[in-house]
């Protein structure tokens, strides 16, 4: 019920979840090389992860079993 992002590029971004609705389940300030982020609370099911940062920002589909 974990997982680790990692970034090389920046010291710095913020993480917003959501839902498949587009409904914000957990919203992160994240700092360093690498975070484990718990995901024990959130349901079943599929969610965007969306990583953004001064330098952009990137969109990743996370499936939870």
């Amino acid at each position: 019920s974990v997982i680790t992002i990692s970034s090389t590029n920046v010291d710095s971004y913020n993480l917003t979840v959501t839902d498949l609705s587009g409904k914000i389940v957990m919203t992160k300030s994240l700092n360093g090389i690498e975070n484990t982020i718990d995901l024990s609370t959130l349901s079943t099911g599929a969610y965007l992860f969306e990583l953004r940062s001064d330098k952009g920002k990137e969109v990743i589909k996370i499936l939870k079993n």
